[in-house]
């Protein structure tokens, strides 16, 4: 089980150049376990997408629809207390800090492309290569 952020979800369900990773580390590590502001911040993706042209309005709905029937993606709950000790612990925002709060109450990672994540709590974020390349899980 791990904690996923939410680009990690939009890897594996838009397709690009990362999407074979992401589908490797759900392989790896099916139980993906997200914080529920998740959906927004996913919605937003998908949004930003069609407002930008990089997909049309129904593209949109069907790449929603298939994040939520994801089986083994989960919401989990945070503690937002946590969450706000971690984002001024290590300065970064409410909505990763939720992730990272998730990933310290489960006793696992938060896998994240989002470099400053990484680089702001290494012991907590991971990115997807460095996950797929340790040991089983």
């Amino acid at each position: 089980m791990i904690v996923v952020d939410t680009n990690v979800l939009a890897y594996l369900l838009i397709e690009g150049p990362r999407t074979g990773q992401a589908r490797r580390l759900a392989e790896k590590a099916p139980g993906w376990r997200l914080p529920e502001l998740w959906k927004i911040e996913f919605l937003n993706v998908l949004l930003n997408y069609w407002k930008f042209g990089g997909m049309e309005s129904g593209e949109v709905e069907a790449v929603w629809d298939r994040s939520s029937r994801l089986d083994f993606v989960s919401e989990a709950p945070v503690s937002y207390a946590g969450a706000m000790r971690l984002a001024r612990r290590f300065r970064v925002s409410a909505y990763d800090a939720a992730f990272l709060a998730l990933a310290e109450s489960l006793g696992t990672v938060c896998v994240t492309e989002d470099r400053k994540l990484r680089q702001a709590a290494p012991d907590l974020a991971v990115s997807m290569g460095d996950f797929l390349a340790a040991g089983p899980e």
